[in-house]
């Protein structure tokens, strides 16, 4: 381990030059790293129940549903009535989103002297105007268990507009889209009119995005601080506190740029890596500090000091990283 040292030594401004590469090589992979919000891809791909949930997904044109819900006074009155319109229609035009189902599209099916009939519940061409032709189409709909309590409100105030997406599309990317277009349209029709929500595994992707990107942006600092404040009351000293910091920074950009490289993304389990490895890994350059200062202490010169340093707790070091 000695004789390691000392090539480690000899070769110093080579190894540093490397490093540097290295460094640039897999600082640029970090701008690759994508965060990876879908809960699903998470999950192992040959998993029986997976195929099944896939296959049934492919047979039926997607088996994930975003779900808007608009909360107002009333839903039944002319002015809803075309948002829910003017919405499903958008979402409809949506590139990625392969069905839409609300009030002013879904079939209603009616029995009759002759047998049953199916036609739309509401046309949309042709939307009530009226008060009375309001209330009694809500005085149906909310008579039928298939509407009411399930597409809206047994109150009357909330109603549901459902979107099945393609299974091969960025969910992520159409979540958005839906927001975009749902809060565009609504400005149109009066913002303290209506109160929207949504639900549904593609817009809590983008929840769990910006919670996986908050967490990265308040824990690294965070963390950085910590281990500053560790260092500076151990050693006191300008290297005993940068080396550390450096060989674990750089490391950490190393581990996140190979997954930039390798198309790993940040998931709501691995972005805790780049905290772990900055808190965990400064222990090893703890470890080597604090030998080479006691050598130091000892009167060795500090180049006979770093060789004597990396013989004693080299491997160990080694082994335990």
């Amino acid at each position: 381990m000695k004789k390691w040292g000392e090539l480690v030594l000899r070769y110093r401004v080579l190894i540093i030059v490397i490093t540097c590469g290295l460094t640039l090589f897999f600082g640029y992979g970090v701008t690759k790293v994508k965060i990876n919000s879908d809960i699903l891809s998470y999950l192992k791909p040959d998993d029986p129940v997976i195929k099944l949930f896939n296959r049934i997904g492919q047979d039926y044109g997607g088996n994930t549903l975003a779900m808007i819900a608009i909360k107002t006074s009333e839903v039944f009155t002319p002015q809803t009535l075309k948002l829910i319109r003017d919405l499903s229609e958008a979402y409809t035009q949506t590139k990625g989103i392969n069905s839409v189902i609300s009030l002013v599209n879904i079939l209603d099916i009616k029995k009759t002297e002759e047998g049953l009939e199916v036609s739309k519940l509401i046309n949309k061409n042709n939307l009530p105007q009226s008060i009375t032709e309001c209330e009694k189409l809500k005085k149906y709909a909310l008579g039928k268990q298939m509407y009411a309590g399930r597409l809206v409100s047994r109150d009357g105030k909330i109603t549901l507009i459902v979107c099945r997406l393609q299974n091969d599309k960025d969910k992520a990317s159409i979540a958005r889209q839906i927001k975009q277009v749902t809060e565009k349209i609504k400005k149109t029709y009066g913002d303290n009119k209506y109160q929207i929500y949504y639900s549904g595994l593609p817009l809590q992707m983008i929840e769990i995005g910006e919670l996986i990107m908050e967490d990265l942006i308040k824990l690294i600092p965070l963390v950085v601080l910590v281990i500053i404040l560790v260092l500076v009351f151990s050693f006191r000293t300008i290297a005993g506190i940068l080396y550390p910091l450096l060989t674990v920074v750089l490391s950490t950009i190393w581990a996140t740029g190979l997954m930039g490289w390798l198309g790993v993304g940040f998931s709501i389990i691995s972005n805790i890596m780049p905290v772990l490895l900055i808190a965990i890994g400064t222990a090893y350059g703890i470890h080597l500090m604090a030998k080479f200062y006691e050598n130091l202490l000892k009167g060795q010169a500090k180049l006979e000091s770093l060789k004597e340093t990396l013989r004693e707790v080299g491997i160990p070091i080694l082994l335990t990283g």
